[in-house]
């Protein structure tokens, strides 16, 4: 994690740790006996997609409007999609291993 705002921190989704984290923490939900798990996606002015592996990952075809330094800015659309995709896939797949019928929803 990192300090976006004053007292604001988000979640750095190209971090492992931060990844694995999520995966343990659904993987235990679903264990719990939890048929499923709905995710709010939530749009925010800028994004935390600005670290290097996130840029690496997710940045294909916007090179060009990558910021000058690592703060976040306002992130093209289509790079957010992608790294929302990615991660949200992820998580389904981790809970699916556990419930294969489990239902996922967005809103």
């Amino acid at each position: 994690m990192f300090l976006w705002a004053p007292g604001c921190y988000i979640l750095d989704l190209s971090n492992h740790a931060a990844r694995q984290y999520l995966h343990d923490s659904l993987r235990r939900i679903m264990q719990m006996g939890f048929d499923g798990v709905t995710f709010e996606v939530i749009e925010l002015p800028g994004s935390v997609c600005t670290r290097p592996a996130c840029i690496t990952k997710y940045w294909t075809g916007f090179e060009d409007t990558i910021p000058p330094n690592p703060v976040p800015k306002l992130t093209p659309l289509p790079v957010r999609i992608r790294a929302d995709a990615d991660i949200l896939n992820d998580l389904y797949a981790v809970m699916t291993r556990v419930n294969p019928n489990a239902d996922v929803g967005l809103i």
